[in-house]
């Protein structure tokens, strides 16, 4: 009886803790990080006053807490207005935009929750049909900086009567209607015809005066000649044919043909190869890569230069946000990468290992849609760990691998670099798909053959926003320390990558070097383009040669030998390389990553020329540069081991208490010097 008492008197006590508690929770709210709140009184309406993150007490029914988020949030708004010459346009404008917290109560009041859906569209059509109605189309293009600029100074004047703060707003898309486009054609084509016609009548007229001036030099010729053998007999004929034999001698030893020059009476001729061949000014090409010269069959750039408008928007967006690593990190910052913003597409086990396909949006697709096709808007990845690894729970150092010319897929990169390194090292490894190659080639396109040199352009400037949202996303992951790494054009596009991560971040370039534009004007890819094609559009269409003289231009103050060309497509072609590749034209990385960053260089490299280019250790001074003596092909085949442990070693440089596998032995600070030569 006692007990029985005894429990009834506990149950009462539970009840009214339980009561107790539920009136205690009913009073209480709480804002989290990056919230405000406003209090709605049932008598008094809504309070002046703003509450800050935390625990807050309130009357239950009397008070009712309404949240805000004022972090920084991004919306795309689409308009279609018109220009000061009456064409239609259709333009993207991307806002970052968050509540200013002090107005909060007035914006609740007058906007309610959906504030943006009310106010972003309205006043951004209205800045944007003011703005544009002040140009011409194709003002739009060639001042788009300045067009930035006033909409983003009234936009932000708007946005801050409502209670908003915009912190950045862009142009990321702007295309012209159909009829604009058409009657551009045509007039491009007009004014080609009219400068090819005249062009004919100039070349007709200088052919003319060059034969005036050979019939009169031989006719001069002719007389010395004559008086010549009158005074000195056959001499003069003698002269001539030593002559004649030196240049026959030359071009023999030069000959990939010939095995074996006897010296001697038999042959008449008598040249010593060292005489032709200055080996301080060849390159020892191993056998291996001239073997590969002769046997590339892939062509490169097939349907010739691309869009004209496109290579202007292009160099543009180049200049003002890619190369410029604080606006790059603005295109892709990291609450653009949430969990559902990779998607895994595929996981499975083989042995020790996992192997994990995802995918996500290339954010060079979100801001330029219009320049990149369907295919390449998608970015694909392959993710090896070792079977035991927890993603997202445990942490493991990871390699982002870049694709060479030609790599399509994953394969030959996870049997030759992503294996090893778990197998060894205990390092994970991204194999990244290359833009235009394997899941990500468009339709009708031959392997590796590009259509356009655009797309080469389009590869690159995706490669270098997707490294950031992959960075971003190892970040959440415990993917970390990380280190970007590649072979030939792999190894570029690493480099490239590597100048906007403003973190801690390891390098190693193989068989690449500051610019590629030598290995498409002057290398092995040289013979891969087809040069009559693209010489054929550049005279045909002006818009080419006006974009070729805005490259010279700006290369004036830097290579004053630009002022006389020869061959003005090839130096467009170089022009363009130079602009998109060369590292001297981006951010130089921060300084306490470029110690960290390191070009293994072929000093045999048949295919990646290093004459007349920019040396590493003036680019980047700090970095590290290693030789080894094999050329571009025996190097890939040969020193795969040499590869896998520069990657372990380049991590470990970066954070030298990482724990591996097997712990590599960090060569000395100084390397070998470069000396810029191919010998």
């Amino acid at each position: 009886m006692a007990s029985s008492r005894l429990f009834n008197s506990i149950g009462r006590i539970g009840i009214g803790l339980a009561i107790a508690g539920g009136i205690a929770n009913s009073m209480l709210f709480n804002v989290d990080g990056g919230h405000r709140a406003v209090i709605f009184d049932r008598f008094q309406g809504v309070k002046p006053d703003v509450i800050g993150e935390g625990t807050h007490f309130m009357i239950p029914w009397l008070h009712r807490p309404i949240i805000f988020d004022i972090r920084t949030r991004p919306r795309s708004v689409p308009s279609i207005t018109g220009t000061k010459d009456l064409q239609t346009i259709n333009i993207t404008l991307r806002i970052l935009y968050r509540p200013r917290a002090e107005f909060l109560p007035k914006i609740f009041s007058n906007l309610g929750l959906d504030y943006e859906e009310r106010v972003l569209p309205s006043i951004t059509n209205e800045v944007l049909k003011s703005v544009v109605a002040q140009f011409d189309a194709i003002e739009l293009i060639t001042q788009r900086t300045l067009i930035s600029q006033r909409v983003s100074e009234l936009l932000t004047e708007r946005a801050a009567q409502f209670g908003l703060l915009l912190d950045d707003i862009s142009i990321t898309h702007l295309s012209f209607g159909p009829e604009f486009t058409s009657a551009v054609e045509l007039k491009q084509v007009a004014q080609q015809d009219a400068e090819k016609q005249r062009f004919l009548v100039e070349k007709a007229e200088q052919s003319r005066q060059a034969n005036v001036i050979a019939a009169e030099g031989d006719a001069r010729a002719a007389d010395l000649i004559g008086k010549a053998l009158g005074e000195a007999g056959d001499g003069l004929i003698e002269l001539r044919r030593i002559e004649a034999a030196e240049d026959i001698a030359g071009q023999l030893a030069r000959s990939r043909n010939i095995v074996y020059l006897p010296h001697g009476p038999q042959m008449l001729l008598n040249i010593s190869a060292a005489d032709v061949i200055n080996p301080k000014k060849t390159i020892k090409i191993t056998s291996m890569d001239a073997l590969f010269r002769r046997i590339i069959t892939a062509q490169s750039f097939v349907r010739g230069w691309g869009n004209p408008l496109h290579l202007q928007e292009l160099c543009a967006n180049r200049r003002e946000k890619v190369a410029v690593r604080s606006e790059c990190l603005k295109l892709v910052p990291p609450e653009s990468i949430q969990e559902d913003t990779i998607e895994i597409t595929k996981q499975e086990t083989k042995g020790d290992r996992q192997y994990i396909n995802a995918k996500f949006r290339s954010p060079l697709a979100i801001h330029h849609p219009h320049l990149i096709p369907p295919e390449v808007a998608t970015a694909h990845f392959q993710l090896v760990l070792p079977r035991d690894h927890r993603l997202g729970i445990d942490s493991i150092p990871i390699g982002i691998c870049y694709p060479g010319t030609g790599d399509q897929g994953y394969s030959r990169r996870q049997l030759l670099t992503a294996n090893p390194l778990i197998k060894q090292y205990r390092i994970g490894s991204i194999i990244l798909e290359n833009p235009y190659y394997g899941l990500r080639k468009p339709q009708q396109q031959n392997r590796s053959s590009l259509f356009y040199v655009t797309d080469l352009l389009v590869m690159g400037g995706a490669l270098m926003l997707e490294t950031i949202a992959l960075l971003h996303w190892c970040q959440k992951m415990k993917l970390t320390p990380a280190v970007l790494h590649g072979f030939s054009l792999g190894g570029h596009m690493a480099s490239l990558a590597f100048t906007n991560w403003p973190g801690p971040l390891s390098l190693l370039s193989c068989a690449s070097w500051s610019t590629s534009s030598t290995a498409w004007c002057d290398g092995v890819l040289s013979r891969t383009i087809p040069w009559a094609l693209l010489k054929q559009q550049f005279y045909e269409n002006k818009a080419y040669q006006t974009f070729y003289e805005y490259l010279r231009e700006g290369n004036k103050s830097t290579n004053p030998s630009n002022l006389v060309v020869v061959d003005p497509v090839k130096d467009m072609m170089r022009l363009i390389m130079d602009e998109f590749t060369s590292l001297e034209k981006y951010s130089r990385p921060v300084e306490s990553n470029i110690p960290n960053a390191m070009f293994i260089v072929c000093t045999n490299d048949g295919y990646i020329l290093r004459n007349g280019t920019p040396d590493m250790n003036d680019v980047w001074p700090g970095c590290l540069v290693r030789f080894i003596p094999y050329g571009h092909i025996s190097a890939f085949l040969l020193n795969q081991s040499v590869f896998q442990h520069a990657v372990a070693e380049m991590l470990q440089r970066q954070q030298p208490n990482i724990k591996l596998k097997k712990n590599p032995v960090v060569s000395p600070v100084t390397m070998s010097t470069s000396t810029n030569t191919n010998t």
